[in-house]
């Protein structure tokens, strides 16, 4: 049995395992968009400590399914990690809204508005990857 942080309560660490995030653990390879003027490669991500933010009903307005917080760290080739580092994960509805996520960040970047300096996109599971959204305390719109 292991005791909950900050808690007399015991669980049995099978059962903490089952109902950890979906995105926990997991290496999610991320592509550069071409909006990035920093660094263009891609990159693989190690996702850790998820907090879900948002999570959209049937018919929910927006591109997301649903929004997570997350710790990430960079796979270095060789297998090293860079530094944690707090991640938003937007996990998109469809192809299209990947497009249409690009398109939009594009524009706020184009218009000079504060929005997220990295928008990585993972194809695949269609899931986006965005630095955290507040710099100098200025909120980040998100796109």
């Amino acid at each position: 049995m292991e005791k909950l942080p900050s808690s007399n309560i015991s669980v049995n660490p099978e059962i903490l395992d089952s109902i950890k995030d979906p995105l926990e653990g997991k290496i999610l390879a991320f592509e550069a968009n071409e909006t990035e003027k920093i660094n263009k490669r891609s990159a693989n991500v190690e996702i850790e400590n998820v907090t879900q933010i948002y999570q959209g009903g049937e018919g929910s307005a927006g591109y997301a399914r649903r929004v997570v917080e997350a710790d990430g760290r960079v796979v270095l080739d060789g297998g090293e990690k860079s530094a944690s580092q707090r991640f938003v994960l937007k996990e998109l509805k469809d192809d299209g809204d990947t497009e249409n996520l690009l398109k939009r960040h594009g524009e706020l970047k184009a218009a000079g508005l504060p929005t997220w300096n990295t928008l990585r996109i993972n194809k695949e599971d269609q899931i986006a990857l965005m630095t955290s959204g507040n710099q100098n305390g200025m909120t980040a719109i998100m796109p």
